[in-house]
């Protein structure tokens, strides 16, 4: 009897400097029959892999080296990349996704920033959205802005409910 066992490809994205690479105790062929146990085991190597840089802590989710490891009573927050919503305390409903996005917040509510740096000085704004690196980055209690593009908005550090499109 064969035995074929169908690997899908998994793709995990940690943003972190120090991660390990993941690694898994026996390597197949496709001329070798795979014994279970060996199976197993290399399912429990990833298993282990990726309970070491993913925390699912009640309704929040941290992927990557301090996220959110500084929140106490935030709720519904995501945050993925190193140190995204690093200084959370009681903040929510934030997604953060790239290295520092989100970096200062501590009770700023309902914001979203992708990119490295993204929304790093909020610390108590709300409803702000910034896609790209270092968009809306000097804002630090500001209110529904939106920023699109690498360093939008960068220098806004009071204005409410701007919009902008584009690189600087």
């Amino acid at each position: 009897m064969h035995v074929f066992i169908l690997l899908l490809p998994l793709t995990f994205f940690v943003s972190s400097v120090s991660a390990q690479p993941l690694g898994v105790t026996h390597t197949f062929s496709n001329t070798t029959i795979a014994d279970a146990d060996q199976v197993n085991q290399n399912f429990s190597d990833i298993e282990t892999w990726i309970n070491a840089y993913l925390v699912v802590e009640g309704t929040n989710t941290a992927l990557g080296e301090r996220a959110l490891s500084n929140n106490t009573t935030g709720f519904f927050n995501t945050a993925s990349g190193t140190t995204a919503l690093y200084s959370n305390t009681t903040g929510f409903t934030n997604t953060a996704n790239g290295t520092g996005a989100l970096y200062s917040n501590t009770t700023g509510y309902s914001n979203t920033a992708n990119g490295t740096g993204a929304l790093y000085n909020n610390t108590t704004g709300r409803s702000n959205t910034a896609s790209g690196t270092y968009a809306l980055s000097s804002t630090t209690g500001v209110i529904e802005n939106t920023a699109s593009g690498t360093n939008a908005l960068y220098s806004n550090t009071t204005g409410i409910g701007n919009t902008a499109s584009g690189a600087f």
